[in-house]
């Protein structure tokens, strides 16, 4: 989990999942949709990432002003032990108009 683009955004390169948080100081436009690995991210609006863990699963959900929450991830751990990554609901390709 880390912060710096003026977005939020979930990428995912090699089996591993990267959040980045960085819209709560600024907001930007722009973003590279074709970016290899970008699962999901929302734009043009300030935002923070809500993070649940329980035993099982981890879910992190992006929160805009108003409540909105344009995307939600979760990582589940499976019978084996191994990290299962599953997408509860997204909206991939949030645009900035909403």
């Amino acid at each position: 989990m880390n912060g710096h683009d003026h977005v939020l955004q979930h990428i995912q390169l090699n089996g591993v999942n990267y959040f980045g948080s960085g819209a709560g100081a600024r907001s930007h436009n722009g973003m590279n949709t074709g970016y290899t690995g970008l699962k999901g991210y929302a734009q043009g609006h300030y935002g923070f990432m809500l993070h649940e863990g329980s035993a099982t699963a981890l879910t992190t959900t992006f929160v805009q002003p108003g409540g909105a929450q344009p995307y939600t991830y979760t990582i589940r751990k499976s019978r084996s032990g191994t990290l299962q990554k599953m997408v509860e609901s997204a909206s991939r390709w949030f645009s900035s108009s909403q």
